[in-house]
């Protein structure tokens, strides 16, 4: 792809299906595009809560992905068991049946969101316990293949600091909906805010294995880029030192119109990236399964060491921008 097209495409971009989506539940009605599940689901002061025990879930129809990254903020509200989180590959009717992450009040004390769970359900889990505990946090699961990952922003602040071991998965191996699981036991429901997917996924090579690629200051990262596409398809990648202002709940990044937004900052490092993407590796094309490898060619410079950068990529869709990932977020290492 030429490194001078994202530009273009960012003053052409319009409104495509199944593309990155944002829902800020403003309310004071549910959603108009989306699907109650199970359970009892309400909106109050702008966040979506559910009064229902058990897993209860609302999902997107039509979205019909396999690979995808989804995030939304949990807050937790009071006493009582209560979770909230994200799923996928929903078969898009009342049983439960998908893949999920949740972040998870087991009790009154300590206060807070005390663990995080991955499940296949029905099907396997992983867990990790939260120490201290978070009043509120935002979560984002990669589903990738036959793996789900669980990763968590603790305190809102933009950066995802945790990163749960993979959940194997077993039996969701085809696409569906994707949508938010909340629940109760107790007085009151965890809330949840500012949804937002993304319909490609961006990983360091190796996610989860000891052999994942590390960023060290003069050798080569390498990242896997899973897209949409079912042949041959350009990806351009770019990077920022911001996630372009996500963070404390708000969400941000470069807005392309249609309510779609790349996960990026506009910053000297974003033009930079543009400028010599193809030096660095950023660009290319995917396999035909839509499978790509874009990589950082890392200077052997030692004050890059502890840099922060973000990457996101997208892919084209005839004039304008199809497919959008998440922002990996990469700290360059000795």
């Amino acid at each position: 792809m030429n490194i001078r097209l994202l530009p273009v495409l960012l003053l052409a971009a319009v409104p495509a299906p199944a593309q990155i989506l944002v829902e800020t539940f403003d309310g004071p009605n549910l959603p108009a595009n989306w699907a109650v599940r199970s359970g009892t689901w309400s909106i109050t002061n702008g966040r979506i809560s559910v009064a229902s025990t058990g897993h209860n879930y609302m999902t997107i129809p039509g979205t019909n992905l396999l690979n995808c990254a989804m995030d939304v903020d949990v807050y937790w509200t009071g006493s009582g068991i209560q979770a909230g989180g994200v799923c996928a590959r929903h078969g898009g009717t009342s049983t439960e049946s998908c893949v999920m992450v949740k972040a998870q009040a087991n009790s009154a004390t300590p206060n807070g969101l005390d663990r995080i769970y991955a499940y296949e359900r029905p099907g396997g889990s992983v867990s990790t316990v939260l120490s201290p505990t978070p009043t509120k946090t935002r979560i984002r699961m990669l589903c990738i293949g036959t793996q789900a990952f669980l990763q968590l922003d603790t305190n809102q602040d933009g950066t995802f600091d945790t990163t749960q071991a993979p959940l194997p998965i077993s039996t969701h191996n085809t696409s569906g909906e994707v949508g938010i699981i909340a629940g109760t036991i107790g007085s009151a429901a965890a809330q949840l805010d500012n949804f937002a997917l993304f319909d490609a996924v961006l990983v360091q090579t190796g996610i989860g294995t000891a052999n994942e690629s590390r960023p060290r200051i003069g050798t080569t990262y390498s990242m896997t880029l899973y897209t949409q596409a079912t042949s041959v398809t350009p990806f351009l990648c770019a990077m920022s030192l911001s996630n372009g202002g996500t963070t404390n709940g708000n969400l941000g990044g470069i807005p392309i119109g249609g309510g779609r937004s790349i996960p990026l900052g506009l910053d000297p490092i974003f033009n930079l990236s543009l400028a010599v993407g193809g030096t660095l590796g950023l660009n290319g094309v995917t396999d035909a399964s839509g499978v790509g490898n874009p990589k950082i060619a890392v200077p052997n410079l030692p004050a890059l060491v502890s840099l922060a950068v973000h990457v996101a990529a997208v892919t084209p869709n005839g004039p304008v921008i199809g497919n959008i990932s998440n922002n990996h977020r990469v700290v360059f290492e000795p």
